[in-house]
């Protein structure tokens, strides 16, 4: 399940604060989507987000997750989000509102609530904020759950054109 929560973590942005010089999202402004855990020669990607910049000032965080389940199933999610400093933050809570694809399909309700029990060790309240360090021609994710550090979730996220065919799977 750490996929999908870091891929909360991740999907976690909004205007820079005042003053601060860095902008975690400016690949995203220019359109690109973050891949976590590429298989560049796949293609393929262990969660997929990209955001929107709405007129009002508001950050749109639309991600695809692959969760850990008996069979190939794909958590959507969006969030809205805000940078602070040089991380990006929004409501766990989101997950509630998660929409699920099995083998492509939608979820069926009885696959929907097997799926929630298999992500029943994943919190769903707080704020999570991600920020990337930059790791060669990528970054590695760092999160953090209302402020506490969780390095075990650190994964490697790549900036990827949404032309260039990136998919979420395994």
């Amino acid at each position: 399940m750490s996929i999908a929560f870091l891929m909360l973590l991740a999907a976690a942005g909004g205007e820079p604060e005042a003053g601060f010089g860095y902008d975690p999202l400016a690949e995203a402004r220019e359109g690109r989507l973050q891949c976590y855990q590429p298989d560049l020669s796949r293609r393929t990607c262990k969660g997929l987000a990209g955001f929107s910049f709405e007129d009002d000032g508001r950050i749109v965080s639309r991600s695809e997750v692959l969760v850990e389940a008996p069979v190939t199933t794909v958590m959507r999610v969006t969030s809205q989000v805000k940078v602070r400093g040089d991380a990006v933050c929004g409501p766990l809570a989101d997950l509630e509102r998660a929409e699920f694809l099995v083998q492509g399909r939608p979820a069926t309700e009885g696959e929907v609530g097997l799926i929630r029990f298999f992500m029943s060790s994943v919190p769903r309240h707080g704020e999570v904020c991600t920020r990337w360090v930059r790791d060669g021609d990528g970054f590695i994710a760092h999160g953090m759950l209302d402020g506490e550090e969780l390095p075990e979730f650190e994964q490697r996220m790549v900036w990827v054109e949404p032309d260039d065919g990136f998919v979420v799977g395994p």
